[in-house]
């Protein structure tokens, strides 16, 4: 068997797209699913922007053959292998006591069911030291882009988000900690971006008594970008917790860059003391650590 392909109408088409990107400003990119024939990657990457790719063999692939950067969104996705092998070396690295390295593993909440599975064997092979359960999407959208907010009012928006975080507590697979709760105001079109406790003090206190009869630690986030705070969740849904009777948080920097580890932690550990707050949680492999603050 083989693959026909007529260059001269490839051609064609590509010059078309060319005309689009010359006339609209956009950038088009080659879906790897729609053509993976690497042979006329040199060609194609003379008209289109890049490619995409899913998979590390993607990625190098577009890489090597396209000769381009590989634009890549796979919720899923990580190097689990390299990512655990490293860790549990640092882990050996450090066992003269001196400090804890755990490695954790952080999932974005889903209802696909092939999203669940590559989960649970993740936690079946590699044995992450904590989970993390946080919310991204919602509606078929990340909220951190346009594409969420487009044709929602801000109560609207909001609303759907705390809900599909309601629903990420009942995720079918085991957790530790809910994260950065609120992260739909990090990035939000709105001049009043901050997701108060008191415009959605229902929605809020069912997910607060589900970390808390779930025994679940709650995340502190400093990383809150746009949302009209210091940190995620705020001061006002941080002493709701507390009055409910939640004791168990967690802090994270949500550092992207080495730079960014730790960042705000001193001014998360101030609000925390002042709203009575003496500790933080740290899971450890289904035990609990606690942290003086």
């Amino acid at each position: 068997p083989c693959f026909v392909l007529d260059e001269g109408l490839l051609r064609r088409n590509l010059e078309t797209i060319a005309d689009v990107q010359r006339r609209s400003g956009a950038e088009i990119i080659v879906a790897l699913k729609a053509c993976a024939m690497w042979s006329v990657f040199p060609l194609m990457s003379r008209y289109a922007a890049g490619a995409t790719a899913s998979s590390v063999a993607e990625a190098r692939l577009v890489s090597d053959e396209f000769g381009s950067p590989a634009h890549t969104y796979a919720p899923v996705y990580t190097d689990a292998s390299g990512y655990f092998a490293s860790a549990r070396a640092l882990q050996r690295e450090a066992c003269d006591g001196a400090f804890t390295y755990l490695a954790g593993a952080e999932f974005g909440y889903s209802d696909d069911e092939g999203v669940i599975a590559a989960y649970r064997r993740m936690i079946a092979e590699y044995s992450p030291d904590f989970i993390i359960n946080s919310v991204h999407t919602c509606d078929g959208a990340d909220c951190w882009y346009e594409s969420y907010f487009s044709g929602k009012d801000r109560r609207t928006a909001y609303s759907r988000y705390l809900m599909r975080v309601i629903r990420s507590l009942s995720a079918p697979y085991p957790y530790d900690i809910v994260a950065h709760v609120g992260y739909v105001s990090r990035n939000a079109p709105y001049a009043d971006a901050k997701l108060n406790y008191c415009e959605f003090s229902e929605l809020y206190d069912e997910i607060l008594r589900g970390v808390i009869s779930r025994g679940k630690i709650l995340e502190v986030n400093a990383s809150a970008r746009g949302a009209g705070s210091a940190f995620l969740p705020d001061c006002d849904v941080l002493a709701r917790y507390a009055e409910l009777g939640g004791t168990k948080l967690s802090f994270a920097s949500d550092a992207h860059e080495l730079s960014a580890i730790a960042r705000g932690g001193d001014g998360v550990a101030a609000a925390l003391k002042k709203l009575g707050f003496t500790r933080l949680t740290v899971p450890c492999r289904g035990l609990e650590l606690e942290v003086e603050l």
